[in-house]
């Protein structure tokens, strides 16, 4: 709730959201899995929102590795990448922040 007021106060705006768990059929995800390139390329940012386990799920980093390799540039990536941790965090997810230059909350 609070990265949704954030976002509103500094956009003047909702925020318009795709949450793959939503979006993407569970009972048929081989078939979703093809297009989630062209998912991805209809977002203008990646919000990232990480628990402990985020970096254990394959989905999860396959997810993360396709957006950032349509990425003219990683800093561009950077920009358009927030993560968000939850709970206890990840020291992976933390590490790949302190890489890439993207945005940690």
């Amino acid at each position: 709730q609070t990265w949704c007021q954030e976002f509103k106060a500094l956009h003047h705006r909702s925020p318009m959201l795709w949450i793959d768990k939503v979006c993407i059929d569970q009972t048929n995800i081989k078939e979703d899995l093809q297009c989630l390139p062209i998912f991805l390329a209809g977002c203008n940012r990646l919000l990232v929102i990480a628990g402990a386990t985020y970096t254990r799920r394959l989905w999860c980093c396959t997810e993360l590795f396709v957006f950032m390799a349509m990425q003219p540039e990683l800093e561009l990536a950077a920009k358009r990448l927030e993560i968000l941790v939850l709970g206890g965090g990840d020291a992976k997810i933390e590490q790949l922040c302190a890489n890439s230059g993207s945005r940690l909350t």
